[in-house]
């Protein structure tokens, strides 16, 4: 009986260490590979007590072309919408959906906006907010960022992105999760 107590009063204590260590180590996003895209895992790995997509916010993204010329650049935007933000966070990537590169780099990204910054992988650059990038307007936090498209055909581009409609409380509880995919083809 001392053993089932003793663990019962652990274990929420171990979750709570491990989240106010999370939330700490991560205040400027996650390490890469947070999407929700190709099997990764997103914001919801650590933001864990509300249900992701709940409907009352959104991530969204504007400026991902339908269908993109290659070699051309375009200018996307990526806003995290919710009632009461306090703080807003995102990570996106855009990679090819399908064929042999499925789930790596499509074209390249550049920094337009001072808060955002770049994750670069082997395969992969992520792209996400700053310390300074999580302020919001209102119930809004928006980040803009160039996307150039593969200079060669390469068939569809997927930008998956993950925002964090965040309560401001510098821990991971309370905060809400949103997922978007866009998926654009290429011009013919």
């Amino acid at each position: 009986m001392r053993t089932f107590i003793a663990l019962a009063v652990i274990a929420p204590a171990g979750l709570a260490a491990t989240a106010l260590a999370a939330s700490l180590l991560y205040l400027d996003g996650p390490p890469a590979g947070h999407t929700g895209g190709f099997g990764e895992e997103s914001c919801a790995t650590c933001h864990f007590d509300n249900p992701v997509n709940d409907g009352e916010g959104e991530v969204r993204v504007s400026g991902f072309p339908e269908r993109y010329e290659p070699g051309e650049t375009y200018t996307v935007t990526v806003e995290v919408r919710r009632p009461g933000i306090a703080l807003g966070g995102f990570q996106a990537a855009v990679r090819f959906a399908e064929g042999e590169h499925a789930g790596r780099q499509a074209g390249s990204v550049r920094l337009t906006d001072e808060r955002v910054t770049l994750l670069e992988t082997d395969s992969v650059t992520y792209l996400q907010h700053t310390v300074e990038g999580a302020s919001v307007e209102g119930d809004l936090a928006r980040w803009s960022f160039e996307w150039t498209a593969p200079s060669k055909a390469g068939g569809k581009a997927v930008l998956h992105a993950a925002g964090n409609a965040g309560n401001g409380d510098d821990s991971v509880f309370g905060d809400y999760i949103y997922l978007a995919e866009v998926v654009s083809r290429v011009r013919r």
